[in-house]
């Protein structure tokens, strides 16, 4: 699979959520590749979680090489969280979450 490099627009009907008010079923950490020596990557990815708590959708990834986007890609997809709610109603929400490469 693969989402499209561009920024996408988001629907209107998705909420935007702080990681903390999403719940992991499962999460996978990406397998960083060689670093060189000294360097550091704080990525940000932004990912689209349905009412079903499936990830449908990565809609960027800043902060890091493009390279980099395979790689969170592949952790990402295999997540899953228990549907996101805002006042007790399933939504579709769209999460930023931090990955750091050393």
């Amino acid at each position: 699979m693969g989402w499209p490099e561009r920024r996408l627009e988001l629907p209107s009907d998705v909420v935007r959520l702080r990681r903390d008010q999403v719940t992991h079923k499962k999460m996978t950490s990406p397998v960083s590749p060689p670093i060189p020596d000294g360097s550091t990557y704080r990525c940000t990815a932004t990912v689209l979680i349905d009412t079903r708590g499936h990830v449908t959708g990565l809609f960027e990834v800043r902060g890091c090489p493009s390279s980099y986007r395979s790689i969170i890609e592949e952790a990402v997809l295999q997540w899953a969280f228990y549907p996101p709610e805002v006042d007790g109603k399933k939504v579709d929400a769209v999460v930023d979450f931090k990955f750091l490469f050393d």
